[in-house]
């Protein structure tokens, strides 16, 4: 396996403290929670993976959306 690969499949699963990683990370433990919809634990999550809640883009909401519906699923 080569590094670049090995970094980013770190970062998809959270390991690496990127944006991306702590991005993954968030989502993660937020599709562990028995209500992901849960504005207050959304926040202590993000708090938790270093990300300012406020600061997530459209984007970056939409995909948080769609890839936590995806892991509860």
């Amino acid at each position: 396996m080569d590094f670049p690969f090995m970094m980013y499949a770190a970062e998809q699963e959270g390991d690496i403290p990127t944006r991306t990683g702590k991005i993954q990370k968030f989502i993660k433990l937020l599709a562990q929670e028995s209500d992901p919809n849960d504005v207050d634990r959304q926040y202590d999550i993000a708090y938790l993976c270093g990300l300012d809640p406020n600061s997530f883009t459209a984007n970056e909401i939409n995909y948080i959306e769609r890839e936590v519906s995806r892991l509860i699923e």
